[in-house]
């Protein structure tokens, strides 16, 4: 569905920082855009969002209830 289902849909994923010249060069060899939007740290630091102009914040809800 992802792939042809009609709707715009923008695929997530993680992989370690170690990976992260393996999958560049796969994008460029099969042409597709991929973006790096952030980072996972340890639990210690906390959850935040950093904004484009730089500033932190943390989110008052952390995420979507599927079956509530």
């Amino acid at each position: 569905m992802a792939l042809c289902g009609g709707e715009d849909y923008e695929l997530l994923f993680t992989a370690s920082p170690e990976k992260r010249k393996k999958i560049a060069d796969l994008a460029n060899s099969l042409n597709v855009l991929i973006t790096r939007i952030g980072e996972i740290l340890p639990s210690k630091e906390g959850i935040y969002v950093t904004k484009i102009d730089g500033e932190n914040y943390s989110p008052s809800r952390l995420g979507f209830e599927h079956f509530r």
